[in-house]
């Protein structure tokens, strides 16, 4: 049997499990050793008392439960927990219309109305956002010498620590996610969920059949051969690629393997989301459905 929790219901499990079988008579060391080691078996997903219980992130539509008004608006990035307190001396805090008396007052984010001087506040774990990436701009969340995919991010965005789940070169255009889910964006990089990624390519001249055999079947690009993808020809020059996988300047360097050069590359698709209706430099929030159609891909 497959058993997946989030880490705050593993945990919880554990401890009503060693309050009811523990030996009080132990020293208290001994229980967090054994939690330890059980904790750490999850962690790799090993099968220990006839299951396999393995840790996933936490996603945005997991029941939150209750916590304070004050580390609401905190994680929400909304204000940190003194200027709560300040503002809820004001009367400027307001709990389903009505203002709260203490920071510390009990709120449910799937329930409750929070409001915070005027603005309604939602509640989201994380962040997910699909950008229109230009030409010029490196994927990075800092770089001394280059504009970086956040500067085309308003501060809104940026506060919540978001960055791109993997990387286009600096000179590629198109489809990029940015996210503050480390967890998710390892999963869905993983060349182990073949999670598709689709480029549009202008190449120097025109691929032979046999090219193109060889890059769907796989070539060497310095030491590594590349997994099986997809190649669509849509003119003697131009085409669309479909990879799993996204090493260093892969599809550069698949077509030097066949001694072709790559003129133009903008990546189109990423799992299921497309650029559609998105302008070039434009971002915008995924949806709630996109959300966790995304997050059902890193389970």
């Amino acid at each position: 049997m497959f058993v997946c929790f989030t880490k705050h219901q593993f945990i919880f499990g554990l401890e009503q499990t060693f309050l009811t079988h523990t030996n009080p008579c132990l020293p208290k060391r001994y229980g967090k050793i054994i939690f330890t080691r059980i904790y750490n078996r999850a962690l790799r997903g090993d099968n220990f008392n006839g299951n396999i219980y393995r840790l996933r992130q936490p996603n945005v539509f997991d029941n939150i439960g209750l916590m304070r008004i004050d580390k609401f608006l905190s994680e929400c990035k909304i204000a940190t927990r003194s200027e709560t307190g300040k503002a809820v001396r004001r009367g400027e805090v307001l709990l389903d219309g009505v203002p709260v008396k203490r920071a510390d007052t009990q709120v449910d984010p799937d329930k409750n109305v929070v409001t915070y001087c005027g603005e309604v506040v939602h509640y989201r774990r994380n962040t997910y956002v699909l950008l229109n990436k230009p030409d010029g701009y490196v994927s990075a969340t800092e770089d001394k010498k280059d504009k970086t995919v956040l500067d085309l991010l308003p501060e809104e965005v940026t506060k919540f620590g978001v960055f791109p789940c993997g990387r286009l070169d600096k000179n590629t255009l198109g489809l990029m996610l940015l996210t503050d889910n480390g967890p998710l964006a390892h999963a869905l990089l993983s060349p182990k969920r073949h999670v598709e990624k689709v480029y549009r390519f202008e190449c120097a001249h025109k691929p032979s059949d046999d090219d193109i055999a060889a890059l769907e079947s796989g070539v060497d690009i310095g030491g590594y051969v590349t997994k099986p993808c997809t190649v669509k020809m849509t003119g003697d020059t131009s085409g669309e690629i479909t990879l799993a996988e996204g090493k260093y300047h892969q599809i550069k360097l698949m077509f030097d393997a066949v001694n072709n050069r790559i003129l133009y590359l903008e990546r189109i698709r990423f799992a299921f989301l497309t650029l559609d209706g998105l302008a070039r430099g434009e971002w915008r929030y995924l949806t709630d459905d996109e959300i966790k159609k995304l997050e059902s891909l890193g389970i």
